[in-house]
């Protein structure tokens, strides 16, 4: 299904007239396996470099060397750096909600297999295994506030922004409210106010770790520590 991020990568692909001699990207074809090898090796790179530099910093030439690919390899996939970096923050949610959907039936399995109840002092530590990032940390931050600065700077990049940024909340809200059921609780306010309170806060721990120079491992264990200590000021006491 499409994201908010792929109709924003659409949107930035240039339409060029005919007969406009431009470096752009053949014709849409079934990708072979080799051109998609070469797309995950160019948006794998990109990933760095654009986490390092920045996206107005970041040049083809840096992608494509990491990538150890030419120019021609970077134009006949994108045609454009936004082009490639939409690409880049869409596969990146896609992986973290396909890694949310399998952590989910990890921490809560089936109903008939799963005890009655999460217990009290693991609700949690599981409701930070879902908020955590699966990606490198500091990367993810610097790539998530480049996104970020960007939707300010442009309207419709700012809409696919929201409506990606949305559409990640809404598909833990189920799952929290699951997993407090499950330990005798309940949100104290709408549980979309509750996963977005406990992101927002996830987020702001680790980025101010980070800047303080505690490695990721401390930063990370920051944001667990700071998630499970607020939370249960917002849930209900577990049930009598």
């Amino acid at each position: 299904m499409p994201t908010p991020l792929d109709d924003a990568q659409r949107a930035v692909e240039p339409t060029v007239p005919t007969g406009t001699v431009t470096e752009e990207r053949p014709p849409a074809a079934a990708d072979s396996p080799r051109r998609a090898r070469t797309r995950d090796r160019l948006v794998e790179a990109a990933w760095a470099v654009f986490a390092e530099h920045g996206l107005a910093g970041a040049s083809v030439e840096a992608v494509v060397e990491r990538a150890g690919f030419t120019r021609g390899a970077f134009y006949s996939n994108f045609s454009s750096k936004e082009e490639l970096f939409l690409t880049v923050m869409a596969r990146g949610r896609r992986q973290w909600i396909a890694r949310l959907a399998a952590r989910a039936d990890e921490l809560l399995p089936a109903a008939a297999d799963a005890p009655a109840v999460v217990p009290e002092d693991t609700v949690g530590p599981i409701v930070m295994e879902l908020l955590g990032s699966p990606f490198d940390f500091r990367r993810d931050a610097l790539m998530q506030a480049e996104f970020r600065l960007l939707a300010l700077r442009d309207d419709d990049l700012a809409r696919a922004y929201v409506e990606d940024r949305d559409a990640f909340e809404e598909s833990l809200v189920p799952l929290v409210t699951d997993i407090l059921q499950r330990g005798g609780r309940r949100a104290l306010l709408d549980p979309r106010s509750l996963v977005r309170l406990l992101a927002a806060l996830h987020k702001e721990t680790v980025v101010d770790a980070l800047l303080a120079g505690d490695d990721e491992a401390a930063a990370a264990a920051a944001g667990h520590a700071a998630v499970v200590e607020v939370l249960p000021l917002l849930i209900t006491p577990p049930a009598a």
